[in-house]
């Protein structure tokens, strides 16, 4: 990989109650650490979690190094506001050049896959996706329920909102370019994330292909079998904000055009 003196690679983790997981994490991230260009920061934001994640990753070796934050709710508030606070964080911390790292907290996504996709950004994407549905990818420990899930949501997105380039819509591992969250902040404002629970993932997608943004996928292994606790998705309230994004692509497209002729 090219080498760009003084990026810095910040990893986004939203958080909820992952005490038993998030410092097995925060390891492996150390491991890999050296590995990527120029440096990186780990950032959690902990969602009102109740069993003292938070304080785990006070009190982990990155911390110590200046090199793992907290930023925190002060009660559970859901993946979207957990994503959008983690977006914020990074545009408010990150400079020209950098790159940010989304993934779960639940140890399910290995930091080994940072790689493969930051070649794909200096391949010329400007997002990221680790994909379990790319050729090479995989799926290990996910339940027949989740897996209908997961390929009901790709079929549901690619009726109503397809993403060129894209197959993994609901899947948090992403690398972004500062670039391409700064797009689509420029077009869509406060409005860039919206939804609150899940399909914040998908609604991402949908904006910054709007605002046009390049996307490309990675092949990547889920270890769902990693996992400890049960699920944190609320179905009903995941239906209901992928429904909502019908509605939301359009008014996407619409403001985009406008943004557009503004500026020709």
């Amino acid at each position: 990989m090219r080498e760009v003196c003084g990026i810095v690679i910040w990893i986004v983790l939203p958080a909820y109650n992952e005490a038993a997981c998030i410092g097995s994490l925060l390891d492996k991230v150390g491991a890999v650490g050296p590995e990527l260009p120029g440096g990186f920061r780990v950032l959690v934001v902990d969602d009102g979690s109740a069993d003292g994640t938070a304080d785990i990753v006070r009190a982990h070796a990155l911390a110590a190094r200046d090199l793992a934050h907290v930023v925190a709710h002060p009660h559970n508030m859901g993946l979207g506001a957990a994503m959008a606070t983690g977006i914020n964080a990074f545009m408010e911390r990150s400079a020209a050049g950098d790159v940010m790292v989304a993934m779960d907290a639940d140890d399910t996504h290995e930091p080994g896959f940072i790689l493969p996709l930051l070649e794909a950004l200096d391949q010329g994407a400007d997002v990221a996706i680790a994909s379990r549905f790319q050729p090479g990818g995989r799926e290990i420990g996910v339940s027949f329920i989740r897996r209908v899930f997961s390929r009901g949501v790709r079929v549901f997105m690619r009726f109503v909102a397809p993403v060129p380039g894209v197959r993994d819509y609901s899947c948090g591992y992403r690398a972004y370019k500062r670039s391409a969250l700064e797009t689509g902040r420029s077009v869509f404002g406060d409005k860039f994330a919206e939804s609150q629970h899940f399909s914040i993932m998908a609604e991402l997608l949908v904006k910054l292909a709007a605002a046009g943004v390049s996307f490309k996928e990675v092949p990547f292994t889920l270890h769902y079998d990693r996992k400890q606790g049960p699920s944190k998705i609320r179905i009903t309230d995941t239906l209901r904000g992928y429904a909502d994004l019908v509605l939301m692509a359009r008014r996407a497209r619409a403001r985009a055009r406008s943004s557009a002729a503004r500026l020709r």
